[in-house]
């Protein structure tokens, strides 16, 4: 499965509303980097997932830590294609 981040200039602060989307990156490593669709707290899938990313998409967990995440604005767009 493929997937495509489409980005959105500036993040978004506003208040975490369940579904959303949040973006951790790693400051020791600019090319770590996931995107997650939170379900609930702490629990959601990666649904991007960068070359340097130790995640796949559609990994599941319940114990990610929010508060490293960036909720990603309304306007970016995540695309999931078929391999």
């Amino acid at each position: 499965m493929k997937s495509e981040l489409k980005e959105s200039e500036n993040m978004d602060t506003k208040k975490r509303v369940y579904p959303y989307i949040g973006k951790f990156a790693n400051e020791r490593d600019s090319e770590d980097y996931v995107c997650v669709l939170f379900t609930g707290e702490y629990k959601g899938m990666a649904i991007f997932c960068s070359s340097g990313s130790v995640y796949s998409v559609g990994y599941y967990s319940t114990t990610w830590m929010e508060s490293y995440f960036e909720v990603l604005p309304s306007t970016s767009q995540i695309i999931l294609q078929n391999d």
